[in-house]
């Protein structure tokens, strides 16, 4: 089995779910908001390889190209809210490269109804949940396993 962690950032409140806490296909994960240095209402999400508990940031994400895979899978259907959403900022987006100077390895999404979704067949499990107002305001993690190809 491998281990991912995807984060979900800049939520209007904090989530309400605690650490250890398992999720499931379609539950509610939270609402899209502007917290952190955020200009805009959106979601953030990237993934990582392993089991993350503590703040990462986007420099520090090396992405193979599994990962990739396994954060596409998020966005794969309409499951991540309920209908429609746009991503805003897509993973290596080169607008944001220039202003910026840093790879964005992640997606900034906006739903047409803000209330996000776990939008996967594999159960997640809580790993962390805080306020970053620096950065990515409200915040919370899940580790999920996929076996083995």
């Amino acid at each position: 089995m491998k281990k991912y962690t995807v984060r979900f950032a800049h939520l209007k409140e904090r989530p309400r779910w605690n650490i250890g806490d398992k999720i499931k296909f379609k539950e509610k994960i939270g609402i899209e908001g502007s917290t952190g240095k955020s200009t805009g209402s959106h979601c953030h999400i990237d993934l990582v390889g392993g089991e993350k508990a503590e703040l990462y940031h986007l420099k520090d994400i090396n992405n193979t190209q599994d990962e990739i895979a396994q954060l596409n899978y998020f966005l794969y259907d309409n499951s991540l809210y309920d209908g429609h959403f746009t991503i805003t900022t897509y993973y290596g987006e080169p607008k944001y490269f220039k202003d910026h100077k840093k790879v964005h390895t992640g997606y900034d999404v906006v739903g047409l109804k803000k209330n996000i979704f776990w939008p996967r067949s594999y159960e997640g499990r809580v790993t962390a949940v805080f306020n970053h107002p620096a950065g990515y305001g409200w915040v919370i993690y899940f580790v999920f396993e996929v076996p083995d190809d």
